[in-house]
């Protein structure tokens, strides 16, 4: 898979918004994975969209975890190199990309507590609220369930 979702779009690193849209793994992973008929291309399209317009935002964690499933994972894996030009990409292209501090890890414990969500969960939500994000993108958790000002939206929803 190669960075065709990043966008050769006109906008490149300009932010035309100040409208932020974070992006969990497993969205990423599906814009990478041609053989997700359904999902490839409306997360590709995601992928596409908010490079254009300047809004999009992830974490180092959705980064680690990306390479490491789509290098290992997935039924035709990236090489090395493609997974390390595609991860460039997201800063060339002006993506927000967010690596947590002490503090953070310390919000993600106490958020566990209230939500009762997993760990990876918990620092996912984090980073988004950190990243000033008003939707985060997975489908890890549940459609149109809010933390605070940011709202889960599932890609792939019907």
């Amino acid at each position: 898979m190669t960075s065709d979702c990043m966008a050769n779009g006109p906008m490149g690193n300009a932010r035309t918004s100040m409208t932020v849209e974070f992006v969990d793994t497993n969205v990423l992973v599906y814009a990478h994975n041609r053989r997700d008929e359904r999902r490839h291309p409306v997360a590709r399209d995601l992928l596409t969209r908010l490079t254009e317009d300047g809004t999009g935002a992830v974490s180092i964690q959705v980064l680690q975890e990306w390479v490491n499933v789509v290098t290992r994972r997935v039924p035709i894996p990236l090489t090395l190199d493609e997974a390390a030009r595609v991860t460039e990409d997201f800063d060339s292209a002006g993506w927000r990309i967010i690596s947590p501090q002490v503090g953070d890890v310390i919000e993600a414990l106490a958020m566990m507590q209230r939500w009762q969500l997993s760990w990876w969960d918990s620092l996912i939500v984090i980073a988004a609220q950190v990243a000033g994000a008003s939707v985060l993108w997975t489908e890890d958790l549940n459609h149109g369930q809010k933390f605070g000002s940011v709202t889960i939206q599932n890609p792939f929803h019907d």
